[in-house]
């Protein structure tokens, strides 16, 4: 796009040999084509964004590569891990005093964001007024706590220690698989606290082996960070992403393998609400 309003754009498609020594220079002289279309100079240009996709197979062979893309994925092993509670992980972290204060609730801006699990079965919903939820953690012995803010300029919320605590996490969740998959391995981090983890070849498609890689990592992560960690393993991102929910406690143990077995299972407990692209969260 180009300009203020970023009205003008053009896009196109063109196949490329990743492994060839031309790939980049041919995409960049084709970026350039395009800077020409619409009239600017590189330096105008706001943005760039470029989508990579595998070539399809569309003549002699494509069934076979059908067939090739269905066993790849009936082995794939994805993990989705999620740490639990995590704004109140970093409270605790912060103010040890926290982790004997009993149920907790953390609220910004008149809104509860987080909610320890007591909380969360005596009532406390997410987007609740912290006014409605007090009387009911402090019914069970709980309390709120406010997120980290700072005065200046203006009091306002601070995000620095809970984006503190995320980076080292991640960097010492992704220095763990380097020392156990040598780089065989695949991080995807989609927010403050949790990622996608595909581990297909370093355990040769086996869930039970990725389980017990997920405990391993899982428990150097709360020896050294002190946080707890639900993980979901299965052969896809929405299984994994569902099964993490489910390992949630206190109705999970932290850890739950989607196999083709447990499948209809949790899928029979999970409300509709909960799919990608289904609406809130419920």
């Amino acid at each position: 796009g180009r300009g203020y309003c970023d009205a003008i754009s053009r896009s196109t498609a063109l196949e490329l040999d990743p492994g060839g020594a031309e790939a980049v220079g041919k995409a960049i002289r084709e970026a350039l084509r395009l800077f020409d279309c619409i009239g600017a100079a590189p330096s105008e240009i706001r943005g760039l964004g470029v989508h990579i996709s595998l070539d399809r197979q569309k003549s002699t062979g494509s069934k076979d590569a059908k067939n090739q893309g269905a066993e790849r994925a009936a082995d794939r092993t994805i993990m989705h891990l999620d740490v639990d509670c995590f704004f109140l992980a970093v409270h605790k972290r912060y103010d040890p005093s926290l982790r004997e204060a009993g149920p907790l609730v953390l609220w910004q801006y008149n809104d509860v964001i987080c909610i320890s699990p007591e909380a969360k079965a005596a009532g406390v919903k997410k987007h609740m007024r912290p006014s409605e939820a007090q009387p009911l953690v402090q019914a069970i012995g709980g309390r709120l706590v406010h997120a980290f803010s700072r005065r200046w300029p203006g009091p306002r919320v601070w995000y620095g220690p809970y984006m503190a605590v995320s980076r080292e996490m991640f960097t010492l969740l992704r220095q763990r698989l380097e020392d156990e998959l040598s780089g065989n391995f695949v991080l995807e981090r989609v927010s403050i606290d949790e990622a996608y983890l595909d581990v297909t070849s370093a355990v040769s498609g086996s869930l039970q082996a990725a389980a017990a890689l997920a405990r391993k990592l899982v428990a150097e992560l709360q020896q050294a960070m002190g946080v707890q960690i639900s993980v979901g393993i299965a052969r896809n991102r929405l299984q994994a992403k569902l099964g993490s929910v489910g390992a949630k406690p206190p109705k999970g143990d932290g850890l739950r393998v989607v196999d083709e077995d447990s499948l209809e299972a949790l899928l029979n407990e999970t409300p509709a609400t909960r799919l990608a692209g289904c609406g809130s969260r419920g």
